[in-house]
């Protein structure tokens, strides 16, 4: 605008930099919340402190299920089978699958699992693994107070169906369930090199703090005990073993087949990030 341009002009004497920052509120690392899905559901500002701060967090892996099938769905089985070799799922937790679809994340026909850019605009199936309405029943069975569900997948349902027609079910039956039930939903988290134990890490959730929106880019940080084989319950989190790291949302390839992507950027915690591995994309 005129006065965007005025003050640009007046500010440029002073040194002074500004910045124009336009942007989907749904692309890389981000979260939903249930007013996404739900007329009467809560907003970002609406959620409390300590649903993203230091919130114990477990990682259930079905990588080698994924690998076989792109387009597999967490069952209950997954889930109990992690209950009897890890224990009961936390209070006020956050519970992430890990699909290993992260390796595919330089490589936006495979992590989409459309067949041409066309794919994108047509009303045309994705292919990418996610969690079963069954499985996300059982969790809010199981553990009334857990607070989110994150994967390094593209959504948390399997897939995704764009056609408008009204003879296809309502699509993201999983999302729209568990964000019946209070929980926000964390996409795209950076997982291949993070290297989270089962269980005993603890996940902050640094959102942009967009009052009234029903979604938002999220910066993730785990912190983890440094022992290589923690305890059940991480005895105290501390900052020298947060590990951080982002992402930049997923380009088209171009037509030499080459990826623009920039793998990381510079981690704020540089000192910490040695110790670490990357975790978030953005």
């Amino acid at each position: 605008t005129l006065e965007e341009d005025l003050l640009d002009i007046l500010l440029v004497p002073l040194n002074i930099s500004t910045n124009r920052y336009f942007s989907s509120d749904e692309v890389g690392t981000h979260i939903d919340v249930p007013g996404r899905f739900h007329a009467d559901g809560y907003r970002i500002g609406e959620i409390g402190f300590c649903d993203f701060f230091l919130v114990p967090g477990i990682k259930i892996d079905v990588t080698q299920k994924a690998a076989r099938d792109r387009n597999y769905e967490v069952t209950v089985d997954d889930i109990e089978e992690w209950i009897c070799e890890n224990g009961p799922l936390p209070e006020r937790g956050i519970v992430l699958f890990d699909f290993g679809w992260s390796y595919r994340y330089d490589d936006a026909r495979r992590y989409f699992g459309d067949d041409s850019i066309l794919d994108l605009l047509l009303p045309l199936e994705y292919s990418w693994p996610g969690i079963s309405l069954e499985a996300a029943e059982f969790l809010v069975q199981c553990s009334s107070k857990i607070v989110a569900v994150g994967v390094d997948s593209p959504g948390v349902d399997t897939g995704f169906y764009t056609s408008p027609a009204e003879s296809i079910a309502p699509s993201e039956p999983t999302s729209r369930y568990l964000t019946r039930y209070g929980l926000y939903l964390i996409e795209n988290l950076q997982l291949r090199a993070a290297e989270l134990p089962n269980r005993g890490f603890f996940l902050t959730v640094g959102v942009q703090n967009f009052q009234v929106q029903t979604a938002a880019p999220a910066y993730v940080i785990a912190e983890y005990c440094a022992d290589p084989h923690p305890e059940l319950v991480c005895p105290n989190p501390t900052f020298e073993s947060v590990v951080s790291g982002f992402y930049p949302y997923p380009r088209r390839p171009s037509t030499n087949h080459k990826h623009s992507i920039s793998p990381y950027h510079e981690s704020p915690f540089p000192h910490y990030h040695r110790q670490g591995r990357s975790f978030r994309r953005k």
